[in-house]
């Protein structure tokens, strides 16, 4: 097989399945087997693939077909301008999660951050190259999600300064009150109904624990603010990311003190992605 044919026939292939963009894919595939750049595949269609090399990339374009993530084949994922490493049992990082990202970073200059639901640690991990000062905490339910993150974590070096927990009660995580300087979190918040209609690749292949927030989607969101409102110290901030403007309509209804409402922001294709509260400092008492 050579590569002009393996780009035909991977893409015809593709195309049957239902895959959207199938000749972005195979040659995402092909690049991955052949260890090469995009151009060599243009530029040198005659090259004859190994055996094994064939072998393998039929073997990615069939498990394509069967709607594993594209980043699962590849082993990784972009997320703002890093390749992270991802597979089965990590929520596949998001370019919308980058607007989170892009509106914490706003905030926060430095310091110390827990990031609540890490998955594959690419909020923290970025969090903790962007900001060199800081230092924070991963958290999952997932022991295998961690596992993910505790990788990306040591490719990037920001191993040392970033402590991960597995647990998914914010009680169990040893922090005390006024600790906190930013609290930041993509929960799972789809709600349990729409779990069936969510495309094959994420229904069938991405933790469920990373997606399910419960019949509303929000019941991350109550533990999470209340555990919040304490841990943080006075200023600090909250940013969370949200399914929709229903969700962020409720829970900036049911904000309460000490966190302040502060904004919500957008998402690449301008719905409503998240909200940011802040801390606000004790009321002093002149009696």
């Amino acid at each position: 097989m050579r590569v002009e044919e393996g780009r035909r026939w991977g893409a015809g292939v593709l195309r049957e399945a239902g895959i959207h963009a199938p000749q972005r894919d195979v040659d995402l595939l092909l690049e991955e087997v052949l260890r090469c750049p995009p151009a060599l595949l243009l530029a040198h269609p005659e090259r004859e693939l190994s055996s094994a090399e064939k072998e393998r990339f039929c073997a990615l374009v069939f498990r394509r077909c069967a709607r594993e993530p594209l980043a699962y084949l590849l082993g990784r994922k972009g997320f703002w301008g890093r390749d992270f490493s991802v597979g089965p049992g990590c929520l596949v990082p998001r370019a919308d999660t980058e607007c989170l990202l892009e509106t914490v970073l706003g905030v926060f200059s430095g310091g110390f951050f827990v990031d609540w639901g890490t998955g594959s640690g690419c909020i923290a991990a970025t969090l903790a190259l962007e900001r060199p000062a800081s230092r924070g905490m991963a958290v999952d339910a997932s022991p295998r999600a961690l596992a993910w993150a505790w990788k990306n974590f040591r490719d990037f070096g920001v191993l040392e300064r970033i402590e991960l927990v597995h647990t998914g009660a914010p009680a169990d995580i040893p922090l005390g009150p006024d600790s906190v300087d930013l609290v930041v979190s993509n929960p799972p918040y789809i709600p349990s109904s729409r779990q069936a209609s969510l495309m094959p690749e994420v229904r069938e292949f991405e933790p469920p624990v990373a997606l399910d927030g419960g019949p509303d989607g929000l019941d991350p969101y109550r533990t999470l603010l209340p555990w919040a409102s304490v841990v943080l110290k006075a200023g600090g901030y909250l940013a969370v990311e949200v399914g929709d403007v229903a969700q962020t309509d409720w829970l900036r209804e049911h904000t309460t003190p000490p966190l302040v409402w502060k904004n919500l922001f957008l998402d690449l294709a301008g719905d409503v992605r998240g909200a940011v509260w802040q801390k606000a400092p004790p009321v002093a008492y002149n009696g």
